[in-house]
């Protein structure tokens, strides 16, 4: 209160501050009255002004990554007591937020997650006495689960000592998939292709792992049955196997 300072543009009969900062605890303010019909200047009792310190945010929610059908948590941690929460969502890009009903802890969860809500916001609104305080917003992803499908050339049955090749193909595409005979996964093997043979007879899946996994259809690789008796291999060095698959 020693030295005044006129605020340029403030000429109204109310002064608003848009944004306290710390830096304005105790500042005084007064306003200087003038009209045409006095020489003098009249000058108000001046006032205080008191900024409190609000919420100390101290880990702001992050952005998570999920699949599609996954859960995705976001999480808040404030230093104090006494605050109520209220999670807040933003389905344009951060321009406006929606408070979501029931979610009034210090986590969010949600879970069972859609494509619907890829690039959604995130924030929660604390309020306490005296100061609350508004989180960042944390960005949602979802990513799709993959489409993905195996088949097999040139054989689904086989006869003792054929081969045939199963193929794993997936949308978006992947790059790394897990093979599965009769539900187990079939070590060593990752890439979009699988060869087996007579004795590796089975009902075969795939999961793509690239970034979200998905399970493949099943594909039944049988024998062929057949009055014939088999030598494999063929030719060999002396040492073979003889098989007859009858009808």
């Amino acid at each position: 209160g020693t030295t005044w300072s006129d605020i340029s543009g403030a000429t109204s009969a109310a002064y608003s501050i848009s944004s306290l900062t710390p830096s304005l605890n105790n500042n005084r303010y007064r306003v200087s009255i003038s009209s045409s019909c006095s020489a003098n200047a009249s000058i108000s009792n001046d006032a205080l002004l008191t900024v409190l310190p609000g919420a100390q945010v101290l880990q702001q929610p992050a952005d998570v990554a999920g699949c599609v059908g996954s859960s995705a948590t976001f999480t808040v941690n404030v230093n104090g007591s006494g605050f109520t929460y209220q999670w807040q969502v933003s389905t344009d890009g951060g321009n406006t937020f929606n408070n979501i009903s029931g979610e009034t802890n210090s986590s969010l969860t949600l879970t069972n997650i859609s494509s619907t809500l890829n690039n959604n916001r995130y924030r929660v609104v604390m309020n306490a006495s005296p100061c609350g305080a508004t989180s960042d917003a944390a960005v949602l992803t979802v990513s799709p689960s993959p489409v993905v499908t195996i088949t097999a050339s040139p054989y689904t049955r086989l006869y003792p000592g054929q081969s045939t090749t199963l193929t794993a193909s997936s949308n978006p595409p992947g790059a790394n998939y897990t093979w599965f005979r009769n539900g187990v996964a079939v070590p060593g093997a990752s890439g979009n292709t699988l060869q087996v043979g007579f004795n590796d007879r089975g009902l075969y899946t795939a999961s793509d792992l690239n970034g979200c996994a998905n399970l493949s259809n099943a594909l039944l690789i049988g024998d062929s049955a057949s009055n014939m008796v088999f030598i494999y291999p063929n030719p060999n060095n002396g040492q073979f196997f003889i098989r007859m698959n009858s009808v």
